[in-house]
């Protein structure tokens, strides 16, 4: 009996422990939405996903933070939410019907590049692909998803996008005037002419040794990051210097990283614990261990692009005419973007120089709003340039512009951008199936 007694109040009390346990847990997450609540304000969200379970769980967490909250299930109709309602945070999946989620990213990105969007996803080919691609994207989250992690994300995105207080300022007490002036006598001083300071000269630079700095990434085993562009896309990934002699070395790197390397022949290494970034040529590719041997590593001044001015290479439709010395010139166009252009001519002798302004006319094909129509249809746009560099290159010359393009055809111009940069991407998709 007596047995029975102390197994029952232990039972008992084990019961009302987890309950207390249990109320003090919800008390934690109801004070975190609370608090997400009230940084929330007026802040709304778009949650896009295809599956109904998750829909139903996470728009119902979303509702306990945010005001207004949009949802869609597949990606045209997520487009369309989002046109109506411009949400302050987009929510999407990779896996979406009707649309394919990177061009519903490319989509809403060209409205408003700077909007927060964060994309879920399983481990697979394109969620890869995604963390390797610089789209500008707020977060990637792999699935199944995890409240807190969410919370914490949609909270940082929160503070960094809530508009900010300005300080209250505070005014002086007036001053009143002193009644009477009295004059005093004008004393001139005699002012000794200023001893000009020694120049100090300035201290040479260290010329670190690269394959001394290599040697130490091996050594020490710490991951750096890699960077390429294929065809103007940038492409960035995590790796490990291997192994390093005295005229070579050897990367481990991801698969997106090592088709990008060979494509462009040279690779960037950037070492963050001396803020310094290494240029190396690439010597050979093992695809199967996905080691690249890379040689002639030499310190570069380089500063990544500003996602605005990334150039993206154009396709064998893209053809630009110059109104130059009263006479139409043809040139190749080797990148372009919105804002500016690199255009190559076959003829040293061309008079171009810095601060010129030339009339340019820049002709694509440019695909058919609608899904249903493949065609594509050639158009041409007018915009006013720039130069800002002229370079040597070969037999020719190189002419680096800033573009203006007119305000009729500049829709159709980020469309046509837009269009090839998703081309890149499947392009760069298909060669990593290879």
């Amino acid at each position: 009996m007596e047995l029975y007694l102390k197994i029952t109040y232990l039972s008992n009390f084990l019961l009302s422990y987890d309950i207390v346990v249990f109320i003090i847990i919800e008390s934690i997450n109801m004070n975190n939405l609370n608090s997400l609540k009230k940084i929330a304000d007026k802040s709304s969200i778009l949650y896009i996903e295809q599956d109904k379970t998750l829909q139903s769980k996470i728009g119902n967490h979303l509702k306990q933070i945010f005001t207004n909250v949009y949802q869609a299930y597949d990606g045209l109709d997520g487009m369309q939410q989002y046109i109506k309602n411009k949400p302050s945070i987009v929510i999407l999946d990779l896996s979406l019907k009707k649309t394919d989620a990177i061009e519903l990213i490319v989509d809403i990105q060209e409205i408003d590049e700077n909007l927060n969007i964060i994309v879920t996803g399983i481990d697979n080919d394109n969620y890869k692909l995604l963390q390797t691609l610089d789209m500008g994207l707020s977060e990637i989250i792999l699935k199944p998803l995890n409240l807190n992690k969410l919370n914490f994300i949609i909270k940082n995105i929160l503070i960094k996008i809530a508009p900010k207080k300005q300080p209250k300022v505070q005014l002086k007490p007036q001053i009143k005037p002193i009644p009477k002036i009295i004059e005093k006598p004008i004393i001139k001083k005699t002012v000794e002419p200023k001893k000009e300071k020694p120049q100090i000269k300035p201290i040479p630079k260290v010329d670190i040794n690269c394959f001394g700095e290599l040697k130490k990434l091996v050594k020490n085993k710490i991951q750096i990051e890699f960077t390429n562009t294929y065809k103007g896309i940038l492409i960035q990934n995590i790796g490990t210097v291997e192994n390093c002699t005295d005229n070579m070395f050897q990367i481990k790197v991801s698969q997106t990283q090592m088709v990008s390397a060979k494509y462009q022949k040279f690779i960037i290494l950037k070492l963050s614990n001396i803020n310094k970034y290494i240029y190396a040529i690439v010597l050979k590719t093992n695809i199967k261990d996905k080691i690249i041997t890379l040689v002639k590593p030499k310190f570069i001044d380089f500063k990544p692009r500003n996602k605005l001015f990334n150039r993206v290479v154009v396709d064998k439709s893209f053809k630009t005419n110059i109104f130059l010395n009263n006479t139409i010139k043809e040139f190749e166009v080797k990148y372009i973007s919105y804002t500016s252009t690199v255009l190559f001519i076959d003829n040293s002798n061309i008079n171009v120089k810095v601060d010129d302004k030339l009339d340019l006319t820049l002709g694509f094909d440019i695909g058919s709003p609608s899904s249903i129509i493949k065609e594509k249809k050639f158009t041409k746009i007018f915009s006013k340039a720039k130069v800002i560099r002229v370079d040597p290159y070969q037999n020719g010359i190189n002419i680096v512009v800033l573009l203006d393009v007119q305000k009729a055809g500049q829709n159709t111009f980020k469309k046509y951008l837009q269009q090839r940069e998703m081309e890149i991407i499947h392009e760069f998709k298909n060669r990593l199936r290879v």
